[in-house]
């Protein structure tokens, strides 16, 4: 590997809160590979898409008369094409074809943006690891709609990691892609902030061939309040990897659920009747104490519970057919429908948040496998959250579980969905005489 590679990268840096509009912002190329990237939104008018990785959309010309598909733009491979012999898996292309870090870094600190992706935009290859932090940091309103670890329709060999230090909150968030497949492990970790959905999963179709881990812990400067939180995807299926020394039982989704204000609903499957979850889900709520960042009890409170009560959260779906396709207009387009969902989150007073209810199935949506719900089951122990040491310091991870608590119901299976294996609730923790 070339010596001035090993540590390149791209650098790309948006500035001006009221000044700056662009379309699509690349970390990396159009048709062409970068060994790593990295995208630094401090403030912007509006953007429509950030990516962290390349476009790999749109077709190319080297003379202005003939065009070309777009080969891709890779971040960690030099440029490769799928009919390769070399190419079947992760480890053959990282072998023959990696180079460079082959990360690919978004962090958004404010400004107007619509979506954001860890990844590329049609074809484009990440080969370690997509990154995305939100943390509000540059005077500018922080307003995104819509996040994701990973893609949008480009597949990617590296993990996803999307990550949230001090926000508002995001409309929706998904720990995969949006229309894309990921061969590696998904994390969400959700610190602070108010969230229409979470999702764990993909948004819409795509695989995601590795774990999937959601960690909500607030350890950021708001408090955290979800409308509904999903181990799976959004009308995306999902199957797990094998477990350990099985070849037939497959890990699902797995939730833990560690320090929260409110939340609505809780899933350990997905949403839509598409969005299957095959493998074991977990769904582990063990609450500690929230941490205050500085702001008064009363004023945070006061913000907290303008996101609590009777709310009614809308949003957009395809329509599907019986065979899980989309149906399509005279054009072509595939159908959007538009929906609401009403939903109770409890008000938070003190002490530990409040769940409505616990659901360890999906919610129309299918779990072939067994579920798991526990909850309140190590109050009493100690538990050391996930957050990454980039927002919290070690001296702030370790916490004391104080319990659950839940006011409405609590499900082993789905909201009308079937769970295919057993369904496992435990609740509370036998004391010992």
């Amino acid at each position: 590997m070339p010596t001035d590679l090993v540590n390149g990268k791209t650098h790309v840096i948006i500035d001006g809160c009221s000044l700056t509009s662009v379309r699509q912002v690349y970390g990396g190329g159009n048709a062409a590979s970068t060994p790593a990237t990295w995208v630094e939104i401090n403030g912007t008018y509006e953007i429509e898409e950030v990516f962290g990785g390349g476009n790999g959309k749109d077709d190319i010309t080297l003379d202005g008369v003939n065009y070309i598909a777009n080969p891709g733009a890779n971040v960690g491979f030099y440029a490769y094409t799928d009919n390769q012999e070399d190419t079947d898996t992760p480890e053959e292309r990282a072998t023959n074809y990696g180079y460079g870090s082959g990360a690919a870094n978004v962090d958004i600190h404010g400004g107007r943006i619509h979506r954001v992706y860890g990844g590329s935009n049609t074809k484009g290859n990440v080969r370690q690891i997509a990154v995305t932090m939100l943390e509000e940091s540059s005077g500018c309103d922080f307003v995104v709609d819509e996040a994701y670890g990973g893609g949008k329709s480009a597949s990617m060999d590296g993990q996803s990691k999307l990550e949230m230090a001090c926000i508002p909150g995001l409309k929706n968030a998904y720990g995969g892609a949006e229309n894309a497949n990921i061969n590696n492990n998904v994390t969400l970790n959700i610190t602070n902030g108010n969230f229409n959905r979470v999702f764990g999963g993909n948004n819409v179709s795509g695989t995601i061939n590795g774990t999937i881990t959601v960690n909500i812990e607030e350890t950021g400067c708001h408090h955290i309040t979800i409308g509904q939180l999903y181990g799976g995807g959004n009308q995306a299926p999902y199957i797990g990897p094998l477990k350990t020394g099985s070849d037939t039982e497959r890990q699902g989704p797995t939730l833990n659920v560690r320090s929260f204000s409110s939340i609505g609903e809780v899933y350990g499957g997905g949403y839509g009747k598409t969005a299957t979850v095959t493998g074991d889900t977990y769904v582990n709520i063990n609450v500690c104490d929230g941490k205050n960042f500085g702001a008064s009890q009363a004023t945070e409170l006061a913000r907290t519970n303008t996101f609590t009560g009777n709310k009614t959260i809308s949003f957009a779906e395809f329509r599907r057919t019986d065979d899980g396709g989309f149906e399509l207009d005279n054009q072509g387009n595939r159908i959007i429908d538009h929906k609401t969902i009403d939903l109770y989150l409890p008000p938070f007073t003190s002490g530990i948040g409040g769940i409505n209810n616990v659901y360890g199935g999906g919610n129309a949506a299918q779990v072939i496998g067994d579920t798991h719900v526990n909850i309140g089951t190590t109050t009493g122990e100690s538990v050391v959250f996930n957050t990454p040491t980039s927002i919290v310091d070690d001296d702030d991870r370790t916490h004391t579980v104080k319990g659950a608590n839940i006011v409405g119901n609590v499900y082993g299976g789905g909201n009308a969905a079937q769970v295919t294996g057993k369904t496992n609730v435990q609740i509370g923790k036998k004391i010992l005489p």
